[in-house]
């Protein structure tokens, strides 16, 4: 039968000092990620609404239509 240590016994002291950097770094990482994956849909979102402003001042009475 095998002893099971904690947790604090199986880490070293550095691993221990090193977890709150490692979860620091994971939440700055996720609110980098949220951010740019943000910048796709806004992006798409601005053209489309520039191309139906092209599109109406081009051709005034379809104004109806553009509008979806």
């Amino acid at each position: 039968m095998s002893r099971r240590g904690t947790a604090e016994e199986k880490l070293g002291c550095e691993e221990l000092i090193m977890n709150p950097l490692i979860s620091a770094a994971s939440v700055i990482a996720a609110g980098l990620a949220v951010g740019l994956a943000s910048i796709g849909p806004r992006v798409g979102q601005g053209t489309a609404a520039g191309q139906a402003v092209e599109g109406i001042a081009r051709q005034p009475e379809a104004e109806g239509n553009s509008k979806g």
